[in-house]
This record gives C-alpha cells, sequence and structure tokens, in this order.
C-alpha cells in the first residue's frame, strides 16, 4: 500500500492526521508507504515570524475567549492522538525552508530521518513555539534529526531543493487540492482531512483486502503450496488431500 499526501509544518490537522493514519497501520500490523509532499498553507507568512495562532485568530474578529477555545479544541484532538500541542501560542511563519530541508533530508539521509525530521519540525512549531522560517533554528533542529547541522546549513543557504517543493505545489494545484492534510491511497483514493484512527483502520482494512483479491486473481488461493530455493510447503491444502 502506498499513500500519499499534502502536509505543512503549521498546519495542526497534518500532523494530527498522519498520527491517526499511523496508529490505524500499526493495529492492522501491515506494512505501508509513505510519500509526504509539500504544501503552504501560508506562504505570504514573513520567515522571521508574526503573530501568534491566537493573535490571528483576534485579528479576524475572534474574541480574546473565543481565539483560546478554538485553539484549544485543537489542543484536546492533538491530546487525543498522543500529541503534545500549545496551539494559541504557535508563531505563524514561513514554511518554505522547513519543506526543502526535509526534501534533502529524504534524498541524503532516507526515510528514517526525513520522518524524524517531520516530528522535529510539528514539535518545534506546536509545542516549542519556535520560528521555522529562521534558518538557524532550521539547521539546529537538523541536528535533532540525525543530520549534521553545518550540511543543513549549506542547503538552507542556497536554494537547494526550492524546485521541488514548487513541483509539490503545482501538483496540488492540478488536483485542485486546497486544503491540508489531503491523502490520496493507492493513487485512487483521496481521503481530505483529518481522518480518526477507528475510521482510518476500516478503511484501509478494506484497501489491504482489495490488494490481496487483486493479488491472488481470479483463481484465489494465493498461500497455495509451492516449492521454492527453501524447499516445498508439505501442507496439503486441497480439498480432500487428506483423504
Amino acid at each position: 500500500m502506498k499513500i500519499t499526501y499534502w502536509s505543512d509544518f503549521a498546519c495542526p490537522w497534518c500532523w494530527i492526521g498522519e498520527e491517526n493514519l499511523r496508529t490505524a497501520i500499526r493495529r492492522i500490523g501491515r506494512p505501508a508507504e509513505f510519500e509526504m509532499k509539500a504544501y503552504q498553507l501560508h506562504p505570504e507568512d514573513p520567515k522571521e515570524g508574526g503573530m501568534t495562532v491566537e493573535e490571528s485568530f483576534i485579528a479576524r474578529g475572534y474574541s480574546e475567549d473565543e481565539a483560546i477555545a478554538r485553539a484549544s479544541s485543537v489542543d484536546y484532538a492533538a491530546k487525543a492522538a498522543g500529541l503534545p500541542f500549545d496551539y494559541a501560542k504557535a508563531i505563524r511563519s514561513n514554511t518554505f525552508d522547513a519543506h526543502r530541508l526535509r526534501k534533502f533530508a529524504l534524498d541524503k539521509f532516507g526515510v528514517e530521518t526525513a520522518e524524524k525530521l517531520d516530528t522535529v519540525l510539528f514539535t518545534a512549531y506546536f509545542s516549542k513555539h519556535l520560528v521555522l522560517g529562521d534558518t538557524a533554528v532550521l539547521a539546529h533542529l537538523a541536528e535533532e534529526a540525525g543530520i549534521p547541522e553545518a550540511e543543513a546549513e549549506k542547503v538552507l543557504s542556497s536554494n537547494d531543493y526550492a524546485s521541488e517543493v514548487e513541483a509539490d505545489e503545482e501538483e496540488a494545484a492540478m488536483h485542485r487540492v486546497s486544503s491540508v492534510p489531503y491523502f490520496v491511497v493507492n493513487g485512487k483514493y483521496a481521503v481530505p482531512g483529518a481522518v480518526g484512527a477507528d475510521d482510518w483502520e476500516k478503511g484501509l482494512r478494506s484497501v489491504y483486502k482489495e490488494e490481496d483479491e487483486e493479488k491472488a486473481g481470479p483463481f484465489g488461493a494465493a498461500d497455495a503450496s509451492a516449492c521454492g530455493p527453501d524447499g516445498c510447503d508439505l501442507e496439503a491444502h486441497r480439498k480432500g488431500a487428506s483423504k
């Protein structure tokens, strides 16, 4: 199974939605390949950081109590997913360089490091309230994920991986993705938004079943007896074989 998804490090539902998805995968106990694609929720935000999330809600016309309540509702959903959030104090900033750094991590260090960096960046934004547009902050966070800080600094001071980030965003526009998270399962099932772990599990079990049936083909018996380099299966599977 392959799951492609568009996400942004400044998107609370992206982290919550992905964690719910991975929880469902763990429950099922079957492998899945993940491909994250870059998406900027607020490309207009400055690199040096701007308003907090609470301040941005107030600027949109909410009262202070309403702003805190809205942020707290997200914190509650995050807590249910086992994630540490204090959303109201998160500092909005441009995430383009964070996405470039993630592309670099995947290209040079592999999936495991890239996914570790995801957690580091999400935690930095939602729990530690760091400015993700600050290249010095990003370089230090890269080291937390196992990437040498000097190498991260070199990439961040260049324009490397900018075209890859832009390509992801162009693809999102082509598919009319206008909000994140946005998941696509096996290239054919679109799942917009942060689906709960139970719903993910139910849907994914159906897709895994579909995969198994496709592999078996019209003749079934995907586990039929056969011989290979390690020997032959001596268990009789055919009806009546023991008679």
